[in-house]
């Protein structure tokens, strides 16, 4: 049996399994529409405050990075300064 057969099996069963709960749930449509509203209106506050969170991390790493890129550049430009002086003071000498 081919894996491709037994996803489409689970996912027609799951299908029908949720209509059959649908239909035969002791609500009303109107509450069971009102309850899946009310979920989805859960589920999509929840991604959105997980979305931020996200946001935000990646804002501190990204502030983190840019604050060591800073310091290395600092660091480089330091010590090639620092490397010119004693070159050109080498060069100075041997003259």
């Amino acid at each position: 049996m081919s894996s491709e057969k037994v996803i489409v099996g689970a996912l027609a069963g799951f299908a029908a399994g949720a209509l059959v709960g649908i239909l035969f749930a002791p609500d009303k449509g109107t509450e069971t529409r009102k309850k899946f509203i009310s979920k989805k209106d859960d589920f999509q506050d929840m991604l959105s405050a997980k979305f931020e969170s996200f946001l935000d991390s990646l804002a501190v790493t990204i502030n983190e990075a840019t604050d060591e890129a800073e310091m290395l550049t600092e660091q480089v430009k330091s010590y090639t300064e620092n490397k010119t002086s004693e070159a050109k003071r080498d060069i100075k000498n041997a003259l």
